[in-house]
């Protein structure tokens, strides 16, 4: 049988788009088209590209023609709608990426109904959420019969590390790694974590490696700590993967808002047990006693039907930041106590870590699983 050829539109770099295009499903051969935003880009170029697609998407949808000659499918990703006239797939992490997470344009008419006309135009063939909750928000928003027989979950996937496990001494190492903008410390939870592990430091020996961009005035108040080890968010995956996720013994993710949490994965691909929140779809990556424990947030930015309340591109973002930064009783005496329990349980650590690296080796967020469902997918879509 001929190699089915696509055409990998990408939007902003991510892991789970590097690991696909690293391991295609076997028969599939991926056509990256120009004018792509990608990690090799000096970040001047990345920071033009994303600032003039954020202007652009507040006026209309994030829709493009793609160059897809020479290919039989295009597989566009996270919301990048397709204008071609041309077969297309798309996947999104929740039905806020068809805005680009413009989340107060989705409540205008015409701008909603420019979305519902491409994914339910005879184009698109397939829309691809990334977690059963995602799936719910599209259903939610649209209502639509023609776009929900389209929609089938696919769990994004990373590759198996390739590095040992090495872990010794007594003392008990957590980990929580945030992103490059410092004020998503507070919206990931990392606040409520430095408190937390102040309780703890007093009962265990204990040491935590932040890796983020923190704002100042916190890496000042806690730099006194010689057990809390501050890196900024400058690191490569695989120095992530080979220095910090294979030599810590707990993960720790308490955050308000994530519609995924790509760093879950790959700690579980490192053996780690994990602490996390029990928003949007972290429960369906951290099953709470299996491979981490689940606390509950006071907050999340995220609504009964798991739609975002506002985005970070509108003025109430900036509230839930100064909410974030008020939490604190209960929900720290949980962090304390679930990450207690992990601290304490050396066997249960090793019991969990081993349950997540069996999903990331052949349960739902392996490669196998997820190039078997693609494959078939990019069939069925050439032929329909």
């Amino acid at each position: 049988m001929k190699n089915i050829k696509v055409c990998l539109r990408m939007t902003t770099a991510n892991p789970f788009y590097d690991d696909l295009l690293n391991f295609p499903p076997e028969g599939v051969v991926y056509k990256i088209p120009g004018l792509v935003t990608t990690r090799k880009d000096h970040v001047i170029v990345r920071k033009i590209k994303k600032r003039f697609w954020i202007e652009y998407t507040k006026f209309r949808p994030p829709a493009v023609f793609v160059k897809a000659e020479g290919t039989d499918l295009i597989h566009s990703l996270n919301g990048m709608m397709i204008l071609n006239k041309y077969p297309w797939i798309i996947d999104a992490e929740h039905v806020a990426a068809f805005s680009n997470f413009h989340t107060d344009k989705l409540e205008k008419i015409q701008y909603r109904n420019q979305i519902k006309k491409l994914l339910s135009s005879e184009y698109c063939k397939k829309i691809l959420p990334w977690s059963f909750v995602s799936k719910k928000t599209i259903e939610n928003f649209f209502n639509n019969p023609m776009i929900n027989e389209k929609i089938e979950v696919v769990y994004p996937a990373v590759q198996k590390s390739k590095y040992k496990v090495h872990r010794e001494g007594d003392r008990v190492k957590l980990l929580f790694i945030g992103s490059l903008k410092k004020m998503t410390f507070y919206e990931k939870g990392g606040l409520q974590l430095l408190k937390a592990f102040e309780i703890l430091d007093k009962k265990y020996d204990v040491e935590l490696t932040i890796i983020t961009n923190i704002p100042e005035e916190l890496k000042n108040k806690w730099g006194g700590f010689n057990n809390i080890i501050f890196h900024p968010a400058n690191l490569t995956r695989e120095e992530l993967l080979k220095n910090y996720y294979s030599k810590s013994d707990i993960f720790v993710f308490p955050s308000f808002y994530d519609t995924f949490g790509g760093v879950l994965l790959e700690s579980m691909s490192c053996s780690l047990p994990i602490v996390a929140s029990d928003i949007f779809a972290i429960p369906e990556i951290v099953e709470d006693g299996k491979n981490g424990v689940l606390v509950h947030p006071p907050i999340s930015m995220f609504a009964d039907d798991f739609s975002i309340k506002w985005g970070p591109k509108t003025s109430k973002w900036k509230e839930f930041l100064d909410i974030t930064k008020k939490i604190n009783g209960d929900f720290i005496q949980d962090l304390v106590e679930k990450t207690s329990i992990l601290i304490e349980d050396k066997s249960l650590r090793s019991k969990m870590g081993k349950n997540g690296k069996k999903q990331i080796e052949k349960g739902k967020f392996s490669i196998e699983k997820r190039n078997k469902k693609l494959k078939r997918i990019y069939e069925e879509s050439i032929r329909c």
